[in-house]
């Protein structure tokens, strides 16, 4: 049954947690970043004058702007306050998809709370999480459509969509081939954009490709990436989004520290054990030194300030690496990918195993 109380409780840890991540760069005596915000606010004035705007993202990414410009010289609050209306809806995801203790590891991710209140991540990773949990309880054409406006607000959400159309459809190839390749046709100025951010700009300090050259870092990626695949028993679309996404993170050469908030809602539903709750918030610890404690102090977008800086991201990309196999490796097997968990008291009348996700609270 549901349990309005619990999640009533996991909104106000989240809220409690959300203002303790914005205080507690202030107190340490760090900073609070509202570079994006300001961004999307000169943008938005821009637009409104009528005046061509250069817009780098989908254009679905305007809504939580132009909702936040409805409130004036109110713009940076009412955006925090929309951010974290998202993240509360992907809280709600988490929470049904993986119970009270994945809501409570979710809503305690005080860093990336942090950046996600912070940046648009939260819009489309909202939209993503939201599609996936429409396809893990069968309404799986439902869970495409909000995917497919996911990638209309950031480009991520395709890789849970790709996954469902190639490894969904196994003896329909070659639909879901035809619609990515419209996908691909409408989103090519974006990731047209993306790809000329990634490649022509000078490669950023944080990232692996910074640390090892680029072609050694899609190198190691490839490797950790089938490794991660091979250890992964059950492969269902919340396992391979999280690989695939992790991926996507280690191997780009150009990496802002709000792409952690597309993983953590997909990490939390995994991590059960002790160990693994450990592993996660000494992660969430060092992803809360990246930024914006070490930002400035230790390194900037395009150089190190200390010796040791390389050394820090090595351990940031191996802890995630660590924690995302040891979830993968213990967490039950099963068939279907749209299926965390099989339930006998959920099959059809054919017999087969319904796609439902029946992991949290019902």
């Amino acid at each position: 049954m549901e349990n309005p109380k619990q999640f009533t409780l996991l909104v106000a840890l989240l809220v409690l947690f959300t203002i303790l991540g914005l205080a507690l760069p202030v107190i340490l005596g760090s900073f609070v970043d509202t570079f994006d915000i300001r961004y999307y606010q000169q943008h938005l004035g821009l637009l409104l004058q009528g005046q061509t705007v250069s817009w780098e993202y989908p254009p679905l990414a305007w809504a939580p702007v132009l909702t936040a410009g409805i409130f004036g010289s109110g713009f940076m609050i009412a955006f925090i306050c929309i951010m974290t209306a998202c993240n509360i809806g992907t809280l709600w995801c988490v929470w049904k998809l993986g119970g009270l203790k994945a809501g409570i590891l979710y809503a305690t991710a005080f860093p990336v709370l942090y950046l996600s209140v912070l940046k648009l991540d939260a819009w489309p990773t909202l939209l993503m999480m939201l599609g996936i949990w429409f396809m893990t309880n069968g309404t799986v054409m439902k869970g495409r459509v909000i995917l497919v406006l996911g990638i209309l607000a950031k480009i991520f959400p395709v890789v849970p969509l790709g996954i469902s159309l190639l490894w969904g459809e196994k003896k329909r190839l070659i639909p879901p081939l035809v619609i990515l390749g419209i996908l691909a046709a409408v989103f090519y100025p974006y990731l047209n954009e993306y790809f000329v951010r990634t490649f022509v700009r000078p490669v950023y300090a944080n990232t692996l490709a910074f640390i090892a050259g680029f072609g050694q870092a899609v190198i190691i990626t490839i490797a950790i990436v089938v490794a991660l695949y091979l250890l992964d028993n059950h492969r269902d679309i919340i396992t391979q989004s999280l690989i695939v996404l992790f991926g996507i993170i280690l191997a780009s050469p150009f990496r802002s520290p709000q792409y952690w908030v597309w993983l953590v809602p997909l990490v939390a539903i995994r991590v059960k054990t002790r160990r693994q709750i450990i592993t996660y918030y000494l992660v969430m610890f060092l992803v809360f030194l990246e930024f914006p404690i070490f930002f400035g102090t230790v390194y900037l977008n395009n150089t190190y300030l200390v010796t040791l800086a390389p050394l820090f991201f090595i351990i940031l990309f191996a802890g995630w690496t660590v924690l995302i196999a040891d979830v993968i490796i213990h967490t039950p097997a099963h068939k279907h990918i749209y299926t965390y968990k099989s339930n006998t008291s959920h099959h059809g009348s054919n017999g087969r195993t319904h796609p439902y996700f029946r992991e949290g609270p019902h």
